[in-house]
């Protein structure tokens, strides 16, 4: 089969109800309809996963709403590279609105409350980029999730070479 370019418009924006065959392999519609429940505005390409994520922290604002809701489901740590001088933050997020509202704090000129990351705002912009170490559930006690977050610090030696100064 070969996509029909009549309908490349409709590329990942056709939501269709595939009813209760969705466990088959192959459905072909000339043998059962299948109606089309949605024909998406806009399409949002699909979260790349927390392993894959990597964004500049002045881009947050402006992630697909679907990757919003993912980063406000799960509490975790995140390492904060500064894109000029490669030094390295090493945080967690354990707030109500998890990975995403702590990066929204830091891209709103933020610092975290961290001695370093302060310091280094005063001389000057920085260009963070942000990353995924290890996500947990929102239900996870924020004493495991400093743990985690400790245990980061020691394996990517930010406490001695970068910016975590706790």
């Amino acid at each position: 089969m070969h996509p029909l370019e009549a309908l490349a418009e409709y590329q990942d924006k056709v939501v269709i109800d595939w009813g209760p065959g969705t466990r088959a392999w192959v459905q072909l519609a000339r043998n059962q309809a299948k109606p089309v429940t949605e024909i998406a505005q806009q399409y949002e390409p699909p979260f790349p996963g927390f392993r894959s994520f990597v964004r500049p922290v002045d881009a947050i604002s402006s992630l697909p709403d679907g990757w919003k809701q993912v980063l406000r489901s799960v509490k975790g740590v995140y390492v904060l590279v500064d894109r000029d001088s490669g030094h390295q933050y090493v945080g967690s997020a354990k707030g109500a609105e998890s990975l995403l509202g702590r990066w929204a704090s830091y891209a709103a000129g933020g610092d975290g409350g961290d001695v370093a990351l302060r310091a280094a705002a005063r001389q000057g912009l920085r260009h963070y980029q942000v990353s995924v170490l290890e996500v947990v559930d929102t239900n996870t006690p924020d004493e495991t999730i400093e743990q985690i977050e400790s245990y980061w610090k020691k394996k990517l030696l930010t406490r001695k070479f970068g910016l975590n100064r706790n």
